[in-house]
């Protein structure tokens, strides 16, 4: 069953509710009927976002270490040619 959100026209509360696509849900708060379905995105990307921050970190971690050992062996290469 799909998950739908609902804000209440008489008290405001927010709240989500499982059930079919013609069926109506009142608001757990005050038992309001009158609820308006609040309009989703149809998928979530967070877990995108956050993996795509964790391999990012990653790919810098690796590009600065890769940076690091090219430094010392520019330097080493300096020390050797005097």
């Amino acid at each position: 069953m799909p998950r739908y959100a609902y804000r209440c026209v008489g008290c405001m509360n927010q709240f989500t509710a499982f059930h079919g696509f013609n069926d109506t849900t009142n608001c757990p708060q005050c038992g309001s009927p009158v609820c308006e379905r609040i309009p989703s995105v149809g998928f979530s990307v967070s877990g995108f976002v956050q993996e795509h921050k964790e391999k990012t970190g990653e790919k810098v971690e690796k590009f600065i270490e890769d940076s690091k050992e090219e430094l010392k062996q520019q330097r080493k290469d300096l020390e050797d040619k005097r």
